[in-house]
């Protein structure tokens, strides 16, 4: 089986993303983030919630939650993103809230990602994170590199796309013509070696200046990616014209 991957199973086309149901890895220590961003045909993540899962709401978040029929079992925010109805619902079914000072230093999909931490949950995915502002999208990127957070199984679901760092070595599965793209977050990644892409990578470095690593294409059922230091973000496109 692949180091901390992601098995993709078809099943009937449902607009934008023709068909793709994603799977994560089985785990009793599974959190999913729902924050207020693009969330584009939620039936198609619905799947993926399995009992026994942690559901986070991150202030306006819980309209993809109430979207898909699910009750969150906390909500995070200061709540200026969330209607009197959704209130209501928090209320009448007492999720449990975190309530945060509108003016803060960190965001409240920070505080989210922190209290699932606290709470022992070592694989968090991260849907509506991405779209919208641009400021937004590169922040819930971006802290996910927090040296503390280092042993955490970081994912972000957008579309037909996932998107996660590599520290050390990661595989997942893939379709033939998926693309793959890896970009450094840190200014130089060494040692970078692939299995399973076109255009394959030999113990070489890539640097955040360059763009080497974009755009390219699984040629097998599984990808696998190792470094030897620095951090790695990769962008997983799932082919969507079979």
């Amino acid at each position: 089986m692949p180091a901390e991957g992601f098995a993709i199973k078809r099943y009937q086309p449902s607009a934008i993303v023709d068909g793709f149901l994603f799977w994560r890895k089985m785990s009793n220590s599974r959190a999913f983030i729902f924050a207020n961003g693009e969330f584009k045909n939620p039936d198609n993540y619905r799947s993926l919630i399995q009992k026994g899962d942690f559901l986070v709401a991150v202030d306006g978040g819980i309209k993809h939650l109430l979207s898909m029929n699910l009750t969150p079992h906390l909500s995070v925010g200061d709540f200026d993103s969330i209607t009197s109805d959704e209130m209501r619902f928090i209320e009448d079914h007492k999720v449990r809230k975190v309530q945060l000072e509108r003016e803060k230093n960190e965001t409240d999909l920070e505080v989210a990602i922190q209290t699932s931490i606290r709470k022992g949950f070592t694989e968090i995915t991260l849907l509506g994170a991405l779209g919208g502002r641009l400021d937004h999208t590169f922040e819930n990127i971006f802290i996910l590199t927090k040296p503390e957070w280092k042993n955490i199984n970081f994912v972000i679901l957008e579309g037909n796309q996932e998107i996660f760092l590599i520290r050390n070595e990661k595989s997942f599965f893939s379709t033939l013509d998926d693309i793959v793209s890896l970009i450094p977050i840190s200014p130089k990644v060494t040692g970078v070696k692939t299995e399973g892409l076109k255009y394959k990578l030999l113990d070489e470095n890539l640097y955040r200046k360059n763009a080497r690593g974009i755009s390219n294409i699984a040629i097998a059922n599984q990808v696998s990616i190792k470094i030897n230091s620095g951090i790695l973000l990769c962008f997983h496109f799932f082919n969507d014209k079979k």
